[in-house]
């Protein structure tokens, strides 16, 4: 049982609303919905990769991109799914789901809600980036 593709897909899925930031969309009053929809399909998407290794406790790591290699030192984008990468990933989406749900009720009529919920985002990405590191370099990043 590999899980990795949708592991992958829901840590990326929460790249699309900071891309998406320099577009009208951003500009827009619907931004916080579309965010908060985001959140919540990745973790929905989340909680099968957690399933799975809860029913088959195998963990992984995911190297997909190899960055740089100098002589004895490589350095590649890689992730590792242990007990608590898989566990943190699906309670931090939740947590930033409900955050955002409250937010849009108490932030309705602030100026600058779209602005909150895209740093909001950045620190839930920065989080997850910090938690499922496998180098020193992706460590040092989240």
């Amino acid at each position: 049982m590999n899980f990795t593709s949708f592991t992958l897909t829901a840590m990326f899925m929460l790249l699309l609303p900071i891309i998406m930031s320099n577009t009208r969309l951003y500009k827009d009053n619907l931004y916080p919905h579309y965010v908060k929809t985001t959140i919540s399909y990745a973790f929905t998407i989340s909680m099968i990769p957690t399933m799975m290794f809860i029913s088959s406790g195998q963990e992984t790591v995911i190297s997909n991109w190899h960055w740089l290699s100098i002589q004895t030192f490589n350095l590649s984008l890689s992730f590792k799914m242990d007990y608590f990468s898989i566990i943190f990933t699906p309670v931090a989406l939740f947590v930033t789901w409900s955050i955002m749900e409250f937010s849009m009720w108490y932030m309705h009529s602030d100026p600058y809600i779209n602005r909150f919920f895209k740093y909001l985002l950045m620190f839930l990405i920065t989080m997850m980036i910090l938690v499922t590191a496998n180098n020193l370099f992706q460590l040092f990043i989240g």
